[in-house]
């Protein structure tokens, strides 16, 4: 049975009975969004770090499990206040927020790991460097070994940074970036099944198609989302007579992101398969790119990329990563407080707007430009074809263009604002320089320059990288982006080198993305549960089809489940008190975009209970913020700001809790108690804090 929540105002002033209070309006919950997804971690020690962060969390509806606080970890003395050593960088942040991770169960969720403002954005890495060079017999090279790894890069290499064979500075060193596709055939395995795989192309080329067959079949039973293993089988099994299962081989690889049927139709191994109406379907639907473009992918921390930018199915033959980007960097050189909301409002905003403009490309004398004008055309056809118009010019930034879609650069300076040229909400911004990423060096344009003047994300160096172009992003950014797939996937898919590049912007902003919609039925939002609740989730829009459903409870993935599969909201399961459900659809597309809906409900079979009430007037940060809370038993109450504790109180009494501790905006406090085991929460309590007049 179900209640709808009531609310009721007390007498004596402006005090809410909050746990009863689920009245509409009471949170922004953003339609589109993928905030079960992403990690974020805040600078507990930084006025900048937690207003920008309270900012992000209310935009992107982050859950409270998923906010992670840490204390200032120590930057160099006598340096420039942006660079961290490598040890505290490693103990004081990486380490803790993994531990973290992993203790609160959010690893099989976690794709992205992103830093609030109030970091610094570099941090030495002597130590690893000396390390690679050693188990590469090579010799230190200032153009290969810089010493300084940005902050988000250093995240994305998490588990290869500090191994015993650590090798992130390599050129080719993202796996999950595109590749060449002169590697596409190459072998993508190591030990046994590198030889499995030779031995299997072997057999192929000696028409000894039952061998081949069982070596692919054996690599993709261990590999199933290698693509190249299942093209090298369906060829055998073509070859063998057997069509049926060799087309069902190729619809795999479609499905899995092959996009060259050309490749397919000149092959005379498939010549068997060309009268088959279903294989000339199956070719007519593939993505077609040329051979020197590289497909579209959808990232997972949990898989293991391999070299030619696949997963393969284990450790030995791959590498994890998670991405990352900064949300700002805020202070004097950089971006004011202000400016950072702003951006981030604007890409959360641009979220499927579809935007139309133009794509920019710099093609000029300056060295920074010619270094990567070879990729421009490739992702100038791409993006024409796709139906946007492109601009690959001799000046050095767009001249009067009121709708930058993207732009790719290269010049020391730009002046953004002499252009006359306006970014599109969404829009992406690299300048290949020496050092956009290093505010110290700010006679050069900085990351922040772009963003302040409109892009939603951009990208430089914290170092010197010198005219190498792996260490910057390709043009084919704006491709991956103009696919739907988000700021922080097309950045990462576009650098196979990105251990000098710093990137700054919202990692989930998708203007190009199709975002499934769907309905939700058996339970109503804002509601007292009192018995198991079955619900169901169905798709309201055909045109985007839905792959899968996966289901949150209070920041936890607890199922996954295919359309028309019911959910149980099980009370054996849960405590009673404060629940939040979110049920996230995602799209069955190469992008994977991610539609997210929450539902708050309320458990309530027995008496144990607890709430809070606080003054509902916005303060001035700085000022007190006054608590007052009440738990069945008599219990003392934890205050929590999302998953920090930041007040304990005894039950009937009330604390005055410093505004400065949360930080300036929106947040949501909400207490806890311990009984029989299980904690209890009370509904979350909305306090909005004012930036002050001495700020």
């Amino acid at each position: 049975m179900q209640n709808n929540f009531i609310f009721r105002m007390m007498s004596c002033g402006t005090k809410l009975i909050l746990f009863l209070l689920f009245a509409a309006g009471v949170s922004d919950r953003p339609l589109q969004a993928e905030g079960e997804n992403l990690i974020l971690v805040v600078n507990s020690s930084s006025a900048d770090s937690l207003a920008v962060a309270n900012h992000y969390i209310k935009l992107r509806n982050i859950p409270p499990l998923n906010v992670v606080y840490i204390d200032s970890f120590k930057i160099l003395p006598n340096m420039d206040g942006e660079s961290a050593h490598v040890k505290y960088f490693e103990s004081q942040v990486l380490k803790p927020v993994l531990e973290t991770i992993e203790k609160r169960g959010l690893r099989p969720q976690i794709e992205y790991i992103v830093y609030s403002a109030g970091f610094p954005t570099r941090v030495t890495c002597q130590p690893q460097i000396g390390t690679f060079l050693k188990a590469t017999d090579q010799k230190y090279d200032i153009h290969f070994h810089a010493p300084w790894v940005s902050l988000t890069s250093a995240t994305f290499f998490h588990e290869n940074i500090f191994s015993d064979s650590p090798d992130f500075v390599r050129l080719d060193a993202n796996h999950y970036a595109t590749h060449r596709t002169d590697d596409l055939f190459k072998n993508p395995f190591v030990n046994d099944s590198r030889t499995n795989f030779d031995l299997g192309v072997a057999a192929l080329q000696k028409g000894d198609y039952a061998t081949a067959i069982a070596q692919f079949d054996l690599l993709v039973a261990e590999n199933p989302k290698q693509p190249i293993v299942r093209f090298f089988l369906a060829k055998a099994l073509s070859s063998a007579g057997q069509l049926e299962k060799g087309t069902e081989q190729l619809r795999i690889c479609k499905e899995l992101g092959w996009s060259y049927p050309e490749v397919i139709h000149a092959d005379a191994a498939f010549a068997p398969l060309k009268s088959d109406p279903e294989f000339k379907i199956l070719l007519d639907e593939m993505e077609s790119n040329p051979l020197g473009v590289r497909s579209s992918r959808s990232f997972s921390s949990s898989e293991f990329w391999a070299s030619n930018g696949w997963p393969n199915g284990s450790e030995e033959q791959g590498q994890r990563y998670v991405l990352s980007t900064m949300l700002a960097v805020t202070g004097p050189k950089a971006s004011s407080l202000d400016q950072a909301f702003k951006q981030l409002e604007i890409s959360a905003e641009a979220d499927g707007s579809n935007p139309q403009g133009t794509f920019f490309f710099a093609d000029h004398g300056d060295v920074r430009s010619k270094i990567r004008k070879n990729t421009f055309r490739a992702a100038a056809d791409q993006l024409i074809k796709m139906g946007f118009d492109v601009d690959i010019s001799n000046s050095t930034a767009p001249k009067n263009q009121q709708n930058i879609l993207g732009a790719t650069l290269g010049s020391p300076v730009v002046d953004w604002k002499s252009t006359n040229s306006k970014f599109v909400p969404g829009a992406l911004c690299d300048n290949f320089t020496s050092y956009g990423g290093w505010w110290a060096k700010a006679a050069q344009t900085q990351v922040s320059d772009f963003l302040n003047a409109g892009a939603a994300g951009a990208s430089g160096t914290v170092y010197e990288p010198y005219t190498i172009p792996a260490k910057f992003p390709g043009a084919d950014l704006h491709v991956h982006y103009a696919k739907g797939f988000s700021l922080a996937e097309a950045f990462y898919q576009s650098v196979p080198c990105p251990f000098q590049l710093l990137i700054v912007g919202d990692p989930l902003c998708r203007p190009f993305a199709k975002f499934p919609s769907f309905a939700v039925e058996g339970l109503l939002d804002r509601t007292v549960v009192k018995s198991n609740v079955e619900i169901q989730f169905a798709n309201t829009d055909l045109d985007t089809p839905i792959d899968h459903f996966e289901i949150f409870v209070d920041g936890l993935l607890n199922e996954q489940i295919d359309e028309g599969t019911p959910f149980l909201i099980d009370l054996s399961k849960l405590s009673e008190g404060y629940h939040d459900l979110r049920a996230v659809a995602v799209s069955d597309s190469p992008a994977a975009a991610r539609t997210s809906k929450q539902l708050e409900f309320f458990v309530r079979t027995k008496r144990d209970n607890v709430k809070l009430v606080a003054d509902k007037k916005p303060i001035d940060l700085g000022l007190p913020i006054t608590i007052e809370a009440v738990a069945s038993g008599n219990q003392s109450v934890k205050i929590m700001h999302n998953s920090r504790v930041i007040a304990n109180v005894k039950s009937g009494a009330s604390v005055e809790i410093d505004s400065k501790l949360i930080g300036q905006g929106h947040a949501k406090l909400y207490g806890v108690i311990q009984v029989s085991g299980k904690e209890i929460s009370s509904v979350p309590v909305s306090i909005d804090i004012l930036p002050g007049s001495d700020e």
